[in-house]
């Protein structure tokens, strides 16, 4: 009989998707609870300021703008995980959106009534109300600055609305931008206004000189979100699906993450790298996506018994928010 001999299995390495997939846990499951608070009506809005800040106490924070019921509330954090909530806008009509301008210093917060004020952020004072631009008892669904201190709007009625800011005037209208209600805009590349709508469709415009838009995207389903991911790139988000669009192109999307979530996504934003889509949906999940390689990394950053109805992720990464259709806020910063 033979000798006996140990047959030697080589170690295979491991694939490349599980590996990123092993670091990009590692690096979202840093974050730790850090500030929450409950609201009385649903939290649907939240956006972080650009830059850093200095609390009272000289402490370095980030500050957080959040859309609750009728009020527009700024928490400031700081990096002891400490925080503090002040109101600085209460409106006859219910908050809808918020919108820092780049150098931190005004908040724009659209209502239900259709008017988007500007608020300033360090004495909470309301500075404008720009009123009259959608049709009325249209929400003012969402907002975006540009360069050159301009706002976009969008409306309930399906409108998109270019403001200049620093007279109140409403340069340009366009009237039916989206067959259904428009439901957020974002800057892209500082000039263009991207769109996207009830009626499945994200476009792109320049409403600096009016006409068509200049391209359309069609996504497929209602879509709740649309934001610049860097470059020539856009993501939406509707149904259950995100998608990630070439700009340039628009006939059909770069990558479709079909079934993102179980229940329909309506909220979409990207990390401080703009290498990462973060995506909350209905189903109470916050999840990671990849822009790289176009794989979801993270399958729950975040969970929630309640539906989640926005994001946020903080300059630097150091922190992602998350609010709740049963008015929770919640602040997860980096260890």
């Amino acid at each position: 009989m033979a000798a006996f001999k140990r047959t030697l299995v080589e170690r295979q390495p491991k694939l490349e998707g599980s590996a990123t997939e092993a670091r990009e846990a590692k690096y979202w499951s840093r974050l730790r609870g850090a500030f929450s608070c409950d609201f009385a009506s649903p939290v649907v809005a939240c956006a972080f300021a650009p830059g850093e800040v200095r609390r009272a106490d000289g402490a370095p924070g980030a500050r957080l703008a959040v859309a609750a019921g009728l009020n527009v509330h700024v928490v400031t954090l700081a990096r002891d995980a400490s925080g503090s909530k002040r109101n600085v806008g209460k409106f006859k009509e219910v908050a809808q959106s918020v919108a820092w301008r780049p150098d931190g210093r005004l908040i724009a917060a659209g209502d239900a009534g259709g008017t988007l004020h500007l608020i300033d952020a360090k004495s909470g004072a309301t500075l404008r109300r720009l009123a009259g631009g959608h049709e009325p008892r249209s929400a003012c669904r969402g907002a975006c600055w540009l360069e050159g201190g301009s706002l976009a709007a969008a409306g309930g009625d399906g409108s998109v609305v270019l403001w200049d800011a620093s007279t109140g005037a409403a340069v340009r209208k366009v009237t039916k931008a989206h067959a259904d209600s428009c439901a957020a805009v974002a800057s892209f590349q500082g000039t263009l206004v991207a769109s996207c709508g009830y009626d499945g469709l994200a476009r792109l415009w320049d409403l600096r000189t009016g006409g068509g838009a200049a391209r359309t995207f069609a996504h497929g389903f209602k879509v709740e979100a649309v934001v610049a991911c860097g470059g020539d790139r856009l993501a939406t988000a509707g149904g259950r699906d995100v998608c990630v669009w070439d700009a340039l192109d628009g006939k059909a999307p770069i990558h479709r993450f079909r079934d993102a979530h179980a229940r329909a996504c309506g909220a979409l934003c990207v990390d401080a790298e703009r290498q990462r889509l973060v995506s909350a949906g209905l189903d109470g999940l916050v999840k990671v996506h990849s822009l790289a390689d176009h794989a979801t990394v993270v399958k729950a950053a975040a969970r929630y018994a309640r539906e989640v109805l926005c994001v946020a992720v903080a300059p630097e990464n150091r922190a992602l928010a998350a609010g709740t259709a049963g008015g929770a806020l919640d602040v997860r910063a980096r260890e």
